[in-house]
């Protein structure tokens, strides 16, 4: 229920949306996002949480991209409250 609670907030859905594309640095995100770069609050930290996003450094950046097997799981039971 969090993980879908957490899809209800503009700013996560957009992150969200902007990973569908492929991975993004977290620098990427908050500058076209207007979200928080930062990985201990806001709505990317709260997608990493409930491990929608999962992050990886390369260097000093941090690239952070969906979770296919967490959004199989979600897509399900979105299915199963229809």
């Amino acid at each position: 229920v969090m993980s879908l609670q957490a899809l209800l907030d503009p700013a996560a859905l957009a992150v969200v949306g902007a990973l569908g594309a492929g991975e993004r640095s977290v620098a990427e995100l908050a500058a076209e996002h207007g979200v928080r770069p930062s990985l201990s609050g806001g709505p990317l930290g709260r997608l990493v949480f409930l491990q929608i996003v999962t992050v990886r450094r390369d260097g000093d950046r941090l690239l952070c991209r969906l979770s296919q097997e967490r959004l199989r799981f979600l897509t399900g039971a979105l299915g199963r409250l229809s």
